[in-house]
């Protein structure tokens, strides 16, 4: 869901998501990143299955950086949040955090580049769903 510009999705971590200590695996954290760009996609109005056969084009994140700043542990609730930073003709420059008990728990800045899907190599982002990503950047200051 959309929310003051920044896409939202509850995640709760479950005993496979832990190590031995029960604290959240790092590796989880890019999974529910994940799960926040598409669903960010989705409430664009972007069925991934539907957008690479009717247009040949998928996504791919070509950069991440990533800061682990607290544990998770089990049975915990993030909220995984994705704002768009910035937006170019190939893709987009996103922000994504983990949110826990109000502070931000995981941070990472991600470049997801839409592909051609047959080659890899960059291509557009259609015209409509460029408009809809650049309604969500911030306006500049």
């Amino acid at each position: 869901m959309i929310e003051n510009g920044a896409g939202e999705v509850p995640v709760r971590i479950y005993f496979a998501d832990t190590d031995a200590g029960g604290v959240c695996y790092y590796g989880r954290y890019l999974e529910y990143m994940e799960r926040g760009r598409a669903e960010l996609l989705r409430d664009l109005g972007v069925d991934q299955v539907s957008f690479a056969a009717e247009s040949g084009r998928g996504f791919i994140v070509r950069k991440l950086n990533a800061s682990y700043l607290a544990p998770a542990r089990l049975d915990n609730v993030l909220t995984i949040r994705t704002r768009v930073q910035s937006v170019r003709k190939i893709g987009v420059h996103l922000i994504q955090e983990a949110i826990l008990d109000g502070k931000v728990a995981f941070s990472a800045e991600v470049e997801m580049v839409c592909v051609d899907a047959a080659t890899l190599r960059p291509a557009q982002l259609p015209p409509d769903l460029l408009a809809k990503i650049q309604q969500l950047k911030p306006a500049d200051p």
